[in-house]
């Protein structure tokens, strides 16, 4: 072909020129290939046909219908998934066709508005028009979703109110701490042969109470070779779990395959002995440990966490705490609602008791006295020492400028009082434990403080019906002055504290017509006085 312009053009004719012109001015298919056509007009004719009607394609710029400028309105913050709820209620922005600027009146096409800059899809972002914005132009009359702002307003406020809701209905609004534990948690601190059993079958066999008798048992018995002080915090770590019905604590201390049978002393708490624990007896029934033991010893243990959590009460009995602020950690312990009743008796009644059962309670002095495991009979009274040592620490901690956190959780029992005048003392720990006295129970007490005769050698560790003013005082019979005098010089503070007044004479003690047990003076410490200092 020759080049527009050269000495071959010129010498062509017209008619060739001209067909050389078309061929180069061929039309474009829609692929993008150059459309064949026989000749001349009939190329150009069928190339113009070939041609698809113009639509935008997805990589093809277009120009949106003009909106108001971002500048002149802002919409109301709405919550993100609000937002998305709008974006899908507008309609997509008109193609390029629809909105192909026109030529003004002097004939000048009109600036086309600045193009969005292409995404990585080849498609622009939509924009946002506020509500009530006009379309300008835009082809097809295609009708926009206006929403005032009220309208907006009106839907936030509908929004919240359901998310409102769905919270309160999840609880929401509740506030754990306000509501406390769910369970009242008692534990009764004595010593050995101090009628704490007495007192711990007080509470086994009130039908809201789950009890256990000295749980901390396991844990001396498997770490004899310790001493009581290294063996504090494992007891207090065994306490607390029971306290919360978690019975998997003694999977240290018994590891092999395990029935209720297997716990200290387990027959001796109702709560092990009726429904759930043990289907044999209803669970208001006042149990005997005799019957418990023949019918309810191979349950399985899991029974008594599931017979726990049933409870409104946990008590536990303890004569293996020697200090007070050991319990601190369980008292400021937000998950727990926890009581301390405290209970003492006379020194020299508990010498006599401690007689009858020296064997049994040998182990015991040895950990209490740090012998690294050996066997001690008291015969100096060194753990009698002791036991009197920790009443008068425990005593005067509660009592003496006491933390913030022990008020109205700290009571003190005397042995003495409680047999002699017995519902009184029995309503008042009662009312400290939030326990209501039923009549069975007070006519079962009745019974088992007004037996006959004195406790016997082989009744040491049993419940059983006493005439429970006559063992209080029987040391006074039964011990020499000698010994008498010997237990005084060692727990002299703990007998002047706790209200006991000594003996001077042999013929003194076993006067029956004098007594030893002075009037309480509780008087002495009033929690309103410390608040105010």
């Amino acid at each position: 072909m020759a080049p527009k312009g050269s000495a071959a053009w010129h010498k062509l004719s017209s008619d060739e020129r001209s067909s050389l012109g078309r061929q180069e001015e061929r039309p474009f298919s829609a692929f993008g290939s150059p459309a064949r056509a026989s000749s001349g007009g009939e190329r150009l004719a069928a190339g113009a046909a070939a041609i698809p009607e113009a639509k935008p394609s997805v990589t093809q710029p277009y120009v949106g219908c003009p909106r108001v400028p971002a500048r002149e309105w802002s919409p109301p913050p709405t919550p993100l998934g609000f937002r998305r709820l709008w974006l899908g209620l507008l309609p997509r922005p008109a193609s390029d066709s629809e909105a192909a600027p026109t030529p003004d009146e002097g004939g000048q096409k009109p600036p086309r508005p600045p193009q969005t800059p292409l995404l990585a899809s080849g498609q622009r972002p939509t924009a946002l028009s506020p509500p009530g914005a006009r379309e300008e132009g835009c082809a097809g009359g295609m009708a926009r979703l206006r929403l005032s702002s009220p309208t907006v307003a009106a839907l936030l406020v509908l929004q919240a109110g359901f998310l409102l809701f769905l919270y309160a209905q999840h609880g929401g609004f509740r506030a754990p701490a306000a509501e406390g534990p769910a369970q009242t948690h008692v534990l009764v601190l004595s010593s050995w042969r101090s009628g704490s059993s007495f007192v711990g079958q007080l509470f086994s066999q009130h039908p809201d109470v789950f009890y256990l008798m000295e749980p901390a048992w396991h844990v001396w018995v498997t770490m004899y070779q310790n001493s009581a002080k290294v063996l504090h915090m494992a007891v207090r770590d065994l306490v607390r779990s029971i306290f919360k019905c978690d019975m998997s604590v003694f999977d240290a201390y018994m590891p092999w395959r395990r029935n209720l049978s297997d716990l200290f002393q387990w027959a001796v708490s109702r709560a092990l002995c009726t429904d759930p624990a043990c289907e044999y007896f209803p669970r208001t029934e006042i149990t005997s440990e005799s019957a418990c033991k023949t019918l309810c010893g191979k349950y399985p243990f899991s029974k008594a966490e599931e017979a726990c959590r049933t409870y409104s009460h946990v008590v536990l009995k303890e004569v293996r705490f020697f200090d007070l602020r050991v319990l601190y950690p369980l008292l400021t312990d937000s998950s727990l609602n926890l009581k301390i009743i405290h209970l003492v008796r006379d020194p020299r009644a508990v010498v006599k008791s401690r007689e009858q059962s020296v064997k049994a309670l040998a182990r015991d002095n040895g950990i209490v006295l740090s012998t690294n495991g050996s066997k001690v009979d008291d015969t100096q009274y060194k753990v009698l020492q002791e036991i009197c040592r920790s009443h008068v620490q425990m005593y005067e901690t509660a009592t003496l400028k006491p933390p913030s956190f022990l008020k109205d959780r700290y009571l003190l029992i005397r042995f003495e009082d409680l047999v002699k005048d017995p519902l009184p003392e029995i309503t008042a720990m009662y009312k400290f434990a939030n326990l209501q006295l039923t009549p069975k129970l007070e006519s079962w007490i009745y019974n088992i403080t007004h037996g006959q005769g004195p406790s016997k050698i082989k009744e040491a560790f049993q419940i059983t019906s006493r005439d429970a003013v006559n063992v209080s005082q029987a040391w006074r019979n039964v011990l020499s002055f000698p010994k008498v005098q010997r237990v005084q010089e060692v727990c002299k503070g703990a007998l002047n504290i706790l209200g006991y007044q000594l003996v001077d004479s042999e013929r003194e003690q076993k006067d029956l017509s004098v007594d030893l047990v002075l009037p309480h003076r509780r008087s002495q410490f009033s929690w309103a006085s410390f608040s105010q200092n």
